[in-house]
């Protein structure tokens, strides 16, 4: 028996030195390949680079899986990577309410509490990131009791509040303690828990380093809260807007603000129940980027919000909504009748155009917008508007500027623009070089029209094309100018440029755009106008 007592011991021992020595061959194999001979500075980036980063403000909660969950694979890679990512508290500061639930409904296991401990407590002192019911999971109690312990840390707080699991409280009451490194916070709902669009006071008022702010459904706020923002969001404020003398005060105390979005919110009263600031008020917000107006009621809203803004040349704005599919609406009232303040409109110098004839509802496709893109000195048309309706609202856009224009009328046959309606349109691009018409054919016209056939095929029909432009260089033709010749192709399908190059070698037809006399023609005073296909 002793014998046999001493056999086992040694051979245990034996096992142990085996696995000793095995382990550090292993490490030494590990340590000789190249990509563990790197610092441990660059292995965590390739790490950190394996997770799911979303932005800050308006993170895609669409593109959201398993945030925390699917780098784990890494942790197995050898344990030289396990300890690298261990010690490394930020691939650990991203946290969300599925991942902390110390109870679970289907499976009750201790894996939950691992995993609490592993982000929280591996986290260390590192700034956190928080989804609270982000992936349609119950909110619990004891999961949020456990996270705001660590409100000190928050950085980012995203709340689908509508999950809280408590129905006898709202969840906004448990964000009591102070929230001093809160730079975004985004409280999302459907209106559950939300009284006459009033948000209670939260994290005792004490959020000075928040930045980046999204509301759904609230209208009203304490006055001390949301200063010197950067980022802001609000839609569906179901329950009341605010006035637009009142959303401006608001606005005035974030003077550095450079992103705004109000979907179905924002001062959109009608003229008889708004307040109105004097008519010589300007808010100034030179920094702002990116306005969004979605869903606004009428274009005199916007119009009115819009002439109390002053925006710099690279400030984009985009308005949509199902205003634009009325055929009855007032496009003209989009734009104030002085835009002096809005710098961006004055910078436009292209000009896209799209016109369609029904509205698809759901299909992202088919949301017809009016755009002013500053950063690119762009105006963009995208609808199923009349052409009555477009041609009242070019006088507010300085069209003549406009170097480069881009168009494309994909309506029915007999909804689309008739040649008078181009003529005009043409007749207020005094300076155009460059024309492009977005079509879906490949079919190649030379010179000529061939069939009627394939006239339809063509969105914009070349024979109304060549007739437009040659009335329009009529009109031109008053302007005083040296003369210049404007070349236009009419091969839709074709995808090279044209600049500087006789007309009669490349099946050209020549406008004389303006020119006091054809034959006044000389290469160092010709312009190329560009005519491109391209499908939408």
């Amino acid at each position: 028996m002793q014998k046999t007592s001493l056999l086992n011991y040694q051979n245990q021992s034996l096992d142990r030195k085996l696995q000793i020595a095995s382990s550090a061959v292993r490490g030494c194999r590990n340590a000789s390949q190249k990509i563990n001979q790197l610092p441990p500075e660059l292995l965590f980036n390739i790490v950190s680079g394996a997770q799911m980063n979303l932005p800050s403000f308006l993170p895609d909660l669409t593109a959201y899986e398993d945030h925390g969950r699917e780098w784990y694979s890494l942790l197995h890679v050898c344990r030289h990577w396990r300890g690298i990512i261990a010690r490394s508290p930020t691939l650990w500061s991203t946290i969300d309410n599925t991942l902390i639930d110390l109870e679970d409904e289907n499976n009750k296991t201790h894996k939950n509490l691992v995993a609490h401990e592993r982000y929280l407590c591996r986290s260390g002192a590192a700034p956190l990131t928080v989804y609270l019911g982000i992936k349609e999971t119950k909110i619990r109690i004891k999961s949020l009791e456990t996270l705001l312990k660590h409100v000190a840390r928050f950085r980012e707080l995203h709340v689908i509040a509508d999950l809280w699991e408590d129905t006898s409280t709202p969840i906004y009451t448990h964000f009591v303690d102070p929230a001093p490194n809160l730079v975004s916070l985004t409280l999302r709902t459907d209106g559950k828990d939300v009284t006459n669009g009033i948000l209670p006071p939260i994290f005792a008022g004490e959020m000075h380093s928040l930045k980046e702010l999204t509301l759904e459904h609230f209208t009203i706020w304490p006055t001390t809260y949301f200063h010197n923002l950067t980022s802001l969001s609000l839609s569906d404020q179901a329950f009341s807007r605010p006035t637009t003398l009142g959303f401006l005060d608001f606005l005035q105390n974030s003077p550095m603000l450079e992103k705004l979005a109000l979907v179905r919110a924002g001062p959109t009263l009608s003229a008889n129940t708004d307040i109105v600031p004097s008519t010589d008020r300007v808010v100034r917000l030179p920094h702002l980027r990116e306005v969004s107006l979605g869903a606004w009621p009428t274009t005199s809203t916007v119009s009115r919000f819009l002439s109390y803004l002053s925006l710099s040349p690279e400030a984009d704005v985009y308005i949509w909504g199902s205003v634009f599919s009325n055929p009855d609406t007032d496009l003209t009232a989009l734009l104030p009748a002085d835009t002096t303040n809005l710098h961006n409109v004055q910078g436009i110098t292209k000009w896209y155009l799209t016109h369609y004839s029904v509205a698809q509802p759901g299909d992202l496709l088919y949301v017809p917008f009016t755009a002013i893109v500053g950063s690119s000195n762009a105006l963009h048309n995208y609808g199923v508007f009349r052409s009555s309706q477009l041609l009242a609202t070019l006088p507010r856009y300085p069209l003549h500027n406009v170097t480069s224009f881009v168009l494309r009328d994909s309506s029915y046959q007999a909804n689309r623009f008739k040649t008078s309606v181009w003529v005009e349109i043409f007749g207020k691009l005094k300076n155009l070089e460059e024309l492009r018409i977005l079509a879906t054919t490949r079919m190649k016209i030379d010179g000529k029209m061939k069939t009627d056939k394939e006239r339809q095929n063509l969105l914009l029909p070349v024979h109304q094309l060549e007739s437009l432009i040659e009335q329009a260089s009529t009109e031109a033709q008053k302007m005083e100018k040296s003369p210049t010749h404007l070349f236009v192709e009419i091969t839709p399908a074709a995808k090279f440029s044209v600049q500087n190059s006789p007309a009669s070698a490349l099946n050209m037809t020549p406008i004389w755009l303006p020119s006091s006399s054809p034959n006044s023609s000389s290469p160092e005073k010709t312009t190329g106008v560009r005519l491109h296909h391209s499908s939408f």
